[in-house]
């Protein structure tokens, strides 16, 4: 993904790690809303403790200063990717695993 390649030359690799793994976050999301997916309570609770341990990393191997061109790239990275896994699975009927 270019997008991607491009916001990791503007921020370091644990800020880049942890905004694109908010990817699951946003494929809940859309598959609640585009495929009427139900989000149950322990799949909520996994995806926040993934991204939990995701943050202690990138916060602890951090710079703590983010170019904020970079951090957008990064969602819309993130974002991509959860639109393709949405898409994939509407189109081949794959059920939520």
């Amino acid at each position: 993904n270019v997008t991607l390649n491009r916001a990791e030359q503007l921020v370091d690799a644990g800020t880049a790690a942890m905004l694109v793994l908010v990817a699951p976050i946003f494929v809940v999301a859309l598959a609640a809303v585009f495929l009427n997916e139900r989000a149950t309570p322990n799949l909520l609770r996994g995806g926040a403790f993934a991204f939990a341990g995701v943050a202690v990393i990138g916060f602890a191997t951090g710079s703590r200063s983010a170019s904020l061109w970079g951090v957008l790239l990064c969602l819309v990275a993130a974002l991509a990717s959860a639109i393709g896994v949405v898409r994939f699975r509407h189109r081949t009927g794959t059920p939520n695993a």
